[in-house]
């Protein structure tokens, strides 16, 4: 467009003005924050469930869209299909459509916009319907929502549906304050029937009342065992429900089982009886106990009997979780804590109370009443605690002893000052000052002589450490009072205490002080009321303090870096728990009694011993330290927080991406040499996810899919490196003869919970050697760390590895022996076992000089092992040696191999080279570069297309092709301004000068001739 003439310039000014103007304030607005960018909601990874024939829709909640864009895709068997576009459909389905509710926008900045929502509508759901849907915004890296559906078919179990769905607990989710909106959850035939009206995620904080109104105090768990429910998955079998946190255990899932469960919660509503109520305890005695309870309520199913259940308590915050009965075991080893023991007494359903006998004195005891009847019993109302001791009688009222009639002794001799009479002759007065004792001083001789009470006090002031000045006061024999007494005020409290004591008003020491029940961390202290005015005893006084305490517990000992003598606590009756103790170390204590008038004397000194945790520092001593394995194969620090079975999810999804190169390693240190499937497919762990519990990532297990199970998975692998045995090290062909073959191999570094060895040998070819069998044809049971494998074909290729098993499982293999067996003998070989070859290589990208190949880590290896990977690589066809390969390194599992040959096939391999050895070469892979292609570049598009005022600004576009990509630059009046290696370069040229008129695109990649292509611009002043 040419440049305007001067009167139409003069006509737009006010028009030009105003878009100024407006620019001015869109940047000004800009300056104060930052475009936002994108944002979409992440739900909840569970997968949703749809029946065949309902309509499925899926929400997606979009923020701060700006130009970018919203698609529907699904994700399957490797593919990835488009649904929709924007507001558009493009598939052939017709049943797929899109719904758009845009967010209102507000001209506040106070008032923010909850975002734009997408609904994928899928009508008539299918079976074939079920996979991974992904709402995606293009921007970079994309941001994505994934949703995990299934579609069950109509009539899979649509008779007990009908049959067990009338459960309604809406009366009970009311009265727990569970919002309207939520109360579609409080009937099981709105959830069977995604009739619920609302998200779950919207009501997930009301998910803990619903769920306890839902099983109704009914113990559902054994129904949920039968129906293949995982353990991890039974909370709702137990009224219980867990919500999600931020740590990776919480984010577990259940979805598949929440039929099976809510049809055993169904029934056992109609079968099993209700919960006791109102349960409490009483203790009888040292031995026993009387527990009484109510009838469940009227209209539910009658109990046959009730079960009371009691449980001895060995630990404090939190109460140790026993699931079953646990029977005494004949090991007497001093590492071994006491174990809690629970058993159950039946009583007949007419009782309504029932007296426990034979515990344990002074023993704490947990408490629960159910009911039971053929199909199952209840859950308790609730759990009661109790202390069994002797019963004491009903202690009589306090009785306060009476003080002498000082203030009347006073008054008798003169003493007419209300001051003195209130503060220096009342022995109940607990404070005196130095003003009391200048205006008393006239006075001091009948003061000091009545408070005495013709008693000498001098020896207890002594013991209490006063000064032998002070100490002429508690005599009573004072002629007169000078500045020199003053500093008696501070003692005042001890020579009021040697009064009372003086007076026989307090208490006496305590009697038969003593501990018992001594555990690590907290002890029974018990006690006796003092014989002398035990009865005016309000409150005691324990004190306490540990001899030579260790490094670990003088933290305890200290306030503001000053030592602590004791430690007080008070209680008003006997047995006390002292809790929070610091294990092997010794204490003192003592007891005091205190009644209205002060402190009696202490009572004997006790001494006593905690005990070390042995047992469990041994446990800890042998357990596995995934920590330490991800430091000895050199995570990255950044990386670090993922080597945690409880990471933080924050923490995985911002780390994921930046650590992506570093998650094999970490997961081989996660599962630490054990064979974790077992676990997993107990607890509802798809097969397609079923490698990562191996150690290993397939091409199946995608975190579309495997992340809504990482909980699963994760809760495996920490129990089982607990449990499973952990793998041999340094497997060994020590000799190697004529028909056999003599291994030797060392076992685990820690633990020693290994029952045998299983070595597991093939024969195999040069082509099968390299594959990671998990089950070889021939295996031989051992107990041993040396085997001899006989008969064996001379000539063959023969593969080995050994795994630790016992009860509980196995390991996995953590190094592959690969040997020729020859005729001739050959003594200490040194052939040494390795890790397995590394697989699944695969082309990622390609252009006309450069190849990128990734592939996966070897499954067999030890957790420690660290990798470097040597990719061998030839162009097919070539001159030369062809076992001569190109070599070269990484760490990664994943390497560009650049300046190579256009349109060539290149053979390309890959070996895993450790302290042990190198591994057997990989699957080969042939792969094809581009041909070359010579640049070709297009004229420049300049933005703005009409008007480019000088001064201002220009957008220039450069598109060009050609293979390899081509170098594009950008010259304006013959100055190269930007120059870049790809294939769209745009460029933003600030203050625009008359004299930039010709703009050209410039492409080169080596290949053919360069081109330019060129236009001329016109510039308005």
């Amino acid at each position: 467009m040419a440049c305007v003439g001067r009167e139409s310039r003069i006509l737009l000014l006010p028009v030009l003005t105003s878009y100024i103007i407006l620019l001015v304030l869109l940047q000004s607005s800009t300056a104060q924050g930052a475009e936002p960018r994108p944002f979409i909601r992440n739900t909840a990874n569970a997968p949703r469930e749809f029946r065949e024939g309902d309509d499925i829709l899926l929400t997606c909640v979009v923020a701060d869209l700006g130009n970018h864009t919203v698609w529907w895709s699904k994700r399957g068997n490797g593919k990835k299909t488009i649904l929709t576009v924007a507001e558009r459909s493009i598939t052939s389905d017709e049943r797929v459509s899109l719904l758009h509710d845009r967010a209102p926008s507000y001209n506040s900045s106070l008032i923010s916009s909850g975002g734009d929502v997408w609904v994928l509508v899928i009508k008539n759901a299918r079976v074939s319907d079920a996979g991974i849907y992904v709402c995606e915004i293009n921007t970079n890296p994309s941001l994505t929502s994934i949703y995990v559906v299934s579609v069950t078919t109509a009539n899979a179990s649509a008779t007990q549906v009908a049959l067990r769905s009338t459960h309604n607990y809406t009366d009970c989710c009311v009265q727990n304050s569970v919002s309207p909106q939520c109360l579609g959850f409080c009937a099981i035939h709105n959830i069977l029937e995604g009739k619920t009206g609302i998200e779950p995620e919207a009501c997930e904080t009301y998910f803990p009342f619903i769920v306890k109104c839902m099983a109704d105090m009914r113990n559902h768990v054994p129904c949920c065992d039968k129906q293949g429910v995982p353990d991890i998955c039974q909370d709702l079998c137990r009224g219980e429900y867990t919500m999600q946190e931020d740590r990776i255990q919480s984010h577990f899932s259940c979805t598949s089982y929440t039929e099976a469960t809510l049809m055993c919660i169904s029934e056992g509503i109609e079968i099993i009886p209700s919960a006791p109520g109102s349960p409490s305890v009483e203790v009888l005695g040292p031995n026993s106990i009387q527990v009484r309870w109510e009838p469940p309520p009227p209209g539910t199913p009658e109990p046959e009997h009730y079960l009371i259940q009691y449980t001895t308590i060995t630990r404090f915050d939190p109460p140790v979780d026993v699931v079953g009965n646990v029977t005494n075991t004949t090991d007497d080893s001093d590492d071994q804590l006491p174990q809690p023991k629970r058993v159950t007494v039946k009583v007949a359903a007419t009782q309504t109370e029932a007296v426990v006998n034979s515990l344990t004195p002074m023993t704490w005891y947990e408490v629960s009443v159910v009911s039971e009847n053929m199909h199952g019993t209840s859950l308790p109302s609730y759990n009661l605690r109790v202390l069994t001791h002797a019963r004491q009688a009903n202690k009589t009222a306090v009785v306060h002893p009476e003080l002498p009639d000082v203030v009347g002794c006073c008054s008798d001799k003169g003493v007419k000052h209300y001051r003195c009479l209130r503060n220096v002759c009342d022995p109940s007065n607990r404070y005196i000052n130095e003003p009391d004792m200048i205006v008393c001083a006239p006075w001091a001789t009948e003061a000091f002589s009545c408070l005495a009470n013709d008693m000498d006090h001098s020896d207890c002031c002594r013991e209490r450490g006063l000064p032998p000045l002070c100490v002429e006061l508690c005599s009573g024999n004072v002629t007169k009072i000078d500045f020199k007494y003053f500093r008696c005020v501070d003692y005042f409290n001890e020579y009021r205490s040697c009064l009372m004591k003086g007076y026989n008003v307090l208490p006496g020491p305590p009697r038969d002080v003593g501990v018992s029940n001594v555990h690590a961390n907290f002890v029974l202290l018990h006690w006796s009321p003092p014989e002398m005015l035990g009865n005016s005893v309000t409150t005691y006084h324990a004190y306490f303090r540990p001899i030579q305490p260790s490094r670990e517990c003088e933290s305890k000992w200290f306030i503001n870096n000053l030592e602590v003598s004791y430690h007080g606590v008070y209680t008003q009756s006997s047995p006390f728990v002292l809790e929070k103790l610091c294990e092997d170390t010794e204490y003192e204590i003592y007891v005091q009694a205190v009644n209205k008038h002060g402190t009696g004397d202490p009572s004997a000194r006790v001494l006593f011993r905690t005990p070390s945790i042995v047992h469990e520092r041994k446990l800890e001593e042998t357990s596995y330290n995934v920590t330490h394995c991800c430091v000895s194969v050199q995570i990255s620090p950044g990386c670090m927080p993922l080597c945690d079975y409880n990471a933080r999810m924050s923490h995985v999804r911002m780390l994921a991406t930046t650590c992506s190169g570093e998650l094999p390693n970490i997961l081989r240190c996660a599962v630490g040499g054990r064979n974790h499937q077992p676990c997993c497919q107990r607890r509802g762990v798809p097969e397609s996810c079923m490698s990562l519990c191996a150690g290993t990532f397939s091409s199946q297990a995608t975190p579309a899919v495997c992340m809504p199970y990482i909980g699963n998975i994760m809760m495996c692998l920490e129990e089982g490196v607990g449990y499973l045995p952990g793998p041999v090290r340094d497997l060994k062909a020590t000799k190697v003869a004529d028909r056999e073959v003599t291994l030797v191999w060392q076992p685990p570094e820690k633990g020693s919970n290994i029952t045998q060895y299983q070595l597991h040998y093939q024969s195999v070819d040069k082509h099968s050697a390299a594959l990671a069998v998990y089950s070889l044809n021939n295996t031989m049971n051992l107990t041993d760390t040396v085997a001899t494998v006989p008969n064996l074909k001379t000539g063959n290729m023969y593969n080995f590895f050994v795994i630790t098993m016992n009860e509980e499982g196995t390991s996995l293999p953590s190094a592959v022996l690969t040997i020729n067996v020859t005729e001739e003998h050959e003594d200490d070989s040194g052939l040494t076992g390795v890790s397995s070859a590394p697989h699944s290589l695969v082309l990622d990208a390609k252009t006309a000089t450069t190849l990128t190949v990734v592939w996966q880590p070897p499954e067999f290896a030890h957790p420690t092992d660290r990798f470097i990977y040597e990719l061998h690589f030839r162009a097919l066809g070539s001159p030369g040696d062809p076992d001569n390969y190109n070599i070269t390194t990484t760490a990664a599992t994943a390497l560009r191999l650049e300046n190579l040959t256009p349109n060539t096939q290149y053979v390309i391999y890959v070996t895993a080279t450790t302290d042990k050895g190198e591994s057997r070469p990989s699957e080969t892979l042939l792969a094809w570069t581009d041909p070359a292609y010579p640049a070709f570049v297009e004229a420049p598009t300049v933005h703005p297309i009409n008007l480019i005022v000088e001064g201002g600004k220009m957008t220039v576009l450069c598109i060009a092709m050609g293979s390899p990509p081509p170098t594009v630059s950008l010259y304006i009046s013959g100055v190269l301004i930007h120059q870049d290696e790809t294939r769209h370069m745009v460029t933003v040229v600030q203050n625009v000068t008359r004299d930039m008129r010709e703009i050209s695109c410039y492409a080169d990649n080596g290949y053919g001739t360069p081109m330019q292509a060129s236009r001329t611009i016109t510039i308005c002043p």
